[in-house]
């Protein structure tokens, strides 16, 4: 990062931190370069909670089928889903974003599309392996 910080003449402090404005969770926030964002973390371990809490139920018969709890959230399909890969998720890369060092540029869609279960081949696509 190149903040810089400079005593002016007149006694002021001049301070320079780079930024840029992203809408997170339909919200407008700062984001500070190679930093993490602390929103998209909570979003990214939230979802994780809820992907392993509805993989819980249907493992447990309760609703039958993807659709039905699907039906029961007011989901879409599709969305419930691409979610549900979240349940499986390497315990690596769960413990790194809990950490708060997350793989570099991990996003929600990211781990949404990641198309395996097997996770040597989750961190591998992830840049952990």
């Amino acid at each position: 990062m190149n903040e810089t910080i400079q005593l002016l003449p007149d006694g002021n402090v001049l301070v320079h931190v780079p930024f840029a404005i992203r809408r997170v969770s339909n919200r407008r926030r700062i984001i500070v370069p190679e930093t993490p964002d602390r929103e998209s973390t909570r979003t990214i371990l939230g979802r994780i909670g809820r992907a392993r809490k509805w993989a819980a139920m249907l493992e447990a018969g309760k609703p039958e089928n993807p659709k039905a709890l699907a039906d029961e959230l007011g989901m879409d399909r599709s969305n419930l889903a691409r979610d549900l890969v979240l349940a499986s998720l390497s315990p690596v890369i769960v413990r790194r974003i809990l950490s708060g060092d997350p793989p570099a540029r991990l996003t929600l869609a990211k781990l949404r599309s990641l198309r395996t279960v097997v996770w040597s081949e989750q961190e591998r696509a992830l840049g952990l392996a």
